[in-house]
């Protein structure tokens, strides 16, 4: 009888190596391992891939605190730090990895599929909807970046009475509101929140947390009233999209004391760069590098007089006044821009990527987060969990809105932030109704008292 002999040409026995894989997964090395695997992931993705450079990238070059400026101040300071373009893509990256680490390890550590939901967790930070920005010279790739670690930072100041935490927080939140206009609204937000609580417990205990948002709110809109180029360029666009292809909607506007000029009407498109009378630049200031619309030219110094002056409150009266209009404005753009079909509006050159698929239709995300949400509000250990991704979903809802309708163009790229942050509270949502560690529920027993 002959003995057996291991063939060293044959194909790899594929059940010893996911004996091992799960052998590895049981170590304590696992979430390191798997942290590494990610970050050479989207390493891969971006780094050494042609740079994604636009008109608007030359805006975030400068930084200003104070005063008028054409862009808020939290991308162009990491800018104006790394001015070489592959560092600045290295550093994308890298922050982005922290934050989806932070968001992994947080969401694991207290259920009982602890490797599971961390490498779930990972995986949709890979999808290519997320990491294709590190490559770009704009926004997008750090404003996920700081949204997903200022909700992480959210859930764990929860059940955390950490100092670090609580600053850690403190700094996500400066930076997220500091990275694109209409990010005020979660400041405002939270303000209100803070003022109505403090006024039902009459306590000096919430005033300190009044005054410190209080004085975010007050810089960010000092940076609002400095952001003139970029919103009043902004509103055109708007005006394009929005007015003077209706009728009934130019209508109001023009009761409304916008000039009447026919011309408008017709004037769909952009003029080059540059060409735009000094008289109606000097009105304008348009952002250097920008194509104006063809509605600028048409509308000359008359329109811009009125764009300036009375432009954005009419344009916010028209929402309030209009309600079903807005509403139906943002259904329907809710699809094309929480899910994206394709990166046609934004064409930029990565390595390789997962598919697209990873992201998942925001429908479902959105039915289970808010079916997790309704039971987790059912259990009393964790209501207050409940309470709290409530209140950051309903942010997010305002957000989106606040961004759907104030921009006339590329709809997509500014939801972004919006569209992840769907899928992020929609997953801590489901994790947060599996088995946990311990007696306390998944994220622990949380108390409103232990909120900061």
């Amino acid at each position: 009888m002959h003995g057996t002999r291991q063939c060293t040409t044959c194909a790899p026995d594929y059940r010893e190596v996911m004996r091992r894989l799960v052998q590895l997964s049981r170590t304590r090395v696992f979430p390191i391992t798997a942290i590494a695997v990610y970050f050479f992931l989207r390493m891969t993705a971006s780094v050494g891939q042609p740079l994604g450079i636009f008109p608007d990238s030359q805006s975030y070059e400068s930084v200003v605190f104070i005063g008028e400026t054409e862009r808020f101040w939290a991308i162009p300071l990491f800018y104006s730090v790394f001015t070489n373009q592959d560092v600045r893509v290295f550093l994308q990256v890298c922050i982005g990895v922290f934050a989806w680490s932070c968001l992994a390890l947080l969401l694991s550590q207290r259920t009982k599929y602890s490797r599971i939901v961390l490498c779930a967790t990972l995986i949709l930070g890979l999808a290519p909807q997320i990491i294709r920005y590190d490559v770009a010279m704009l926004s997008e790739s750090l404003g996920i970046s700081f949204a997903v670690l200022l909700v992480t930072l959210t859930i764990s100041v929860t059940f955390s009475r950490s100092g670090v935490v609580r600053i850690a927080w403190w700094i996500a939140l400066i930076l997220v509101v500091f990275t694109r206009p209409t990010h005020l609204v979660v400041i405002t937000l939270l303000l209100a929140v803070a003022v109505i609580r403090i006024s039902k417990t009459k306590g000096a205990r919430g005033i300190p947390l009044v005054i410190a948002l209080s004085c975010v709110f007050a810089w960010g809109f000092v940076q609002l009233l400095g952001n003139k180029p970029y919103s009043t360029l902004n509103f055109y666009t708007v005006l394009m999209d929005r007015v003077v292809t209706d009728q009934n909607r130019y209508n109001w506007f023009v009761k409304e004391g916008m000039p009447d000029i026919p011309e408008v009407r017709t004037s769909i498109g952009y003029d080059y760069a540059g060409q735009l009378d000094p008289a109606l630049q000097s009105i304008i200031q348009l952002p250097s590098g920008q194509q104006p619309p063809s509605v600028i030219r048409a509308g000359g110094t008359t329109l811009a007089q009125w764009v300036v002056a009375n432009g954005w409150e009419t344009y916010v009266k028209y929402l309030a006044t209009h309600p079903t209009d807005s509403l139906q404005r943002l259904s329907d753009l809710s699809s094309p821009t929480l899910a994206a079909q394709n990166d046609d509006f934004l064409p930029l050159e990565n390595g390789a990527m997962f598919s697209r698929s990873l992201f998942m239709p925001w429908k479902i995300w959105a039915i289970s987060g808010l079916f997790a949400l309704a039971v987790l509000a059912l259990r009393p250990n964790n209501r207050a969990l409940a309470l709290r991704i409530a209140g950051m979903a309903l942010t997010t809802t305002v957000l989106y809105a606040a961004t759907v309708l104030t921009a006339g163009i590329e709809h997509q790229r500014h939801v972004v932030t919006t569209a992840v942050l769907v899928r992020v509270l929609a997953l801590i949502a489901i994790v947060a109704l599996l088995p946990a560690k311990s007696k306390e529920g998944v994220l622990g027993s949380l108390s409103d008292e232990r909120a900061p």
